[in-house]
């Protein structure tokens, strides 16, 4: 038994958590203080919003990260090939 545990609906959809107090890491995660993301996505989850809204939401997060990361790995690429022209 883990120390956070999903509630699930009748359709097995994850509706909330719980903490396992007797699992020996709940202390642990308890202790963490929640990043300002999931502090932002605890107060849209607070909603009861469509789940295709929530299908959007995901897909807007994941377009947003990769995008991220694409712009990180080509700032890596441009400085590389710069070195090796300037050597």
């Amino acid at each position: 038994m883990e120390a956070i545990q999903y509630i699930t609906d009748t359709n097995g959809r994850k509706t909330g958590l719980f903490f396992n107090f007797q699992h020996p890491q709940t202390p642990d995660v308890l202790k963490k203080s929640l990043t300002n993301l999931q502090t932002e996505l605890l107060k849209l989850y607070a909603r009861n919003i469509p789940d295709a809204y929530l299908k959007d939401i995901k897909q807007l997060i994941a377009v947003y990260f990769a995008e991220k990361t694409t712009a990180k790995a080509d700032k890596v690429w441009e400085e590389k090939n710069t070195r090796k022209m300037n050597c």
